[in-house]
């Protein structure tokens, strides 16, 4: 969820820091992105992007793969080396091109207190991340401009 990640973001606009305001992510300069109701916030600056995300279709599609556990043990090999490479205690993890969010929940899991963004520029896969785990926020961001 926002809540547990709002201190580590920044406004794409003019990096000062970002705080929850009535349904928002706002800084205090007044620029405000909205929290769209699936519970994931869009940090485009300027609203838009010349690259494309993937579909409704393609992120369920994939929710469906990683489910049914054929990539058990790659998501557990990700796991272990992010247990084991984390630098800070709780950890802080974002996950770039992140999907369904599905590993980033198992690494989060295998890290007590750690807090984690699932970073996309699809707002389907935003849609899906926002839901997978209470200690990770999902942003819609592009990876072509200075991360939020």
């Amino acid at each position: 969820m926002l809540a547990a990640v709002i201190d580590l973001l920044s406004c794409p606009q003019c990096a000062a820091d970002l705080e929850l305001v009535d349904g928002a992510a706002e800084c205090d300069r007044g620029h405000r992105f909205d929290i769209a109701r699936q519970g994931y916030v869009s940090l485009i600056s300027g609203g838009a992007t010349k690259f494309t995300g993937d579909s409704a279709e393609m992120i369920a599609a994939r929710a469906r793969l990683l489910g049914a556990g054929h990539f058990g043990p790659l998501m557990d090999a990700v796991t272990r080396a992010c247990a084991t490479t984390a630098r800070s205690d709780p950890a802080r993890i974002v996950e770039i091109g992140a999907g369904t969010g599905q590993y980033l929940a198992h690494v989060v899991d295998s890290l007590p207190d750690s807090r984690a963004i699932a970073l996309d520029v699809s707002k389907f896969a935003a849609r899906r991340a926002a839901k997978v785990h209470e200690r990770i926020g999902s942003i819609v961001a592009d990876v072509w401009q200075p991360l939020p």
